[in-house]
C-alpha cells in the first residue's frame, strides 16, 4: 500500500521550527540548555505536534510556575518539558482560576509533603 505524500501534513522546515521555537522560548520559565530543548521541541514537531499546542502548554506552565511560586530548581528544563515523556501535555488545559479570599489551596512538594495556602498569610 502506497501512501499519498499529499495526504500527510509535512513537518515545517528546520528554519521555520527554529523561528517558532525562538518565540516560544521567550516565554519559557527556565531558560537553560536551549540547544537540548530545541532538539526535543523539533522532535515533537516532526511527530506532528502543532506549535499552537506547545505554545499553549508553555503559557499555562508559566502561569502555574509563577502562581505556585515554584522554586527555580523544580521548574522543568525545556528538554524535559518537550521530551519524549510529553510532560507538556499536562499543561494543555488552562490552570484553575486564582483563589478568592478565604479559599484554601493545597500543593504537593517534590518530596511528597503538602502545604496549604491561606489568603493573606501565604503557604503554611
Amino acid at each position: 500500500v502506497k501512501v499519498d505524500p499529499k495526504s500527510k501534513p509535512r513537518a515545517p522546515s528546520a528554519t521555520q521550527m527554529e523561528g517558532d521555537f525562538k518565540d516560544l522560548w521567550a516565554n519559557y520559565p527556565r531558560k537553560e540548555a536551549r540547544k537540548a530543548a530545541l532538539a526535543s521541541y523539533t522532535a515533537r514537531r516532526r511527530e506532528g505536534v502543532t506549535h499552537a499546542s506547545l505554545i499553549t502548554a508553555v503559557s499555562n506552565y508559566g502561569i502555574r510556575v509563577t502562581r505556585d511560586g515554584t522554586e527555580r530548581q523544580y521548574v522543568l528544563m525545556g528538554s524535559t518539558f518537550f521530551g519524549s515523556n510529553e510532560r507538556w501535555r499536562d499543561y494543555l488545559e488552562a490552570p484553575p482560576p486564582e483563589t478568592k479570599k478565604g479559599d484554601k489551596r493545597v500543593r504537593t512538594l517534590p518530596d511528597g509533603t503538602t502545604q496549604r495556602f491561606y489568603e493573606g498569610t501565604g503557604w503554611a
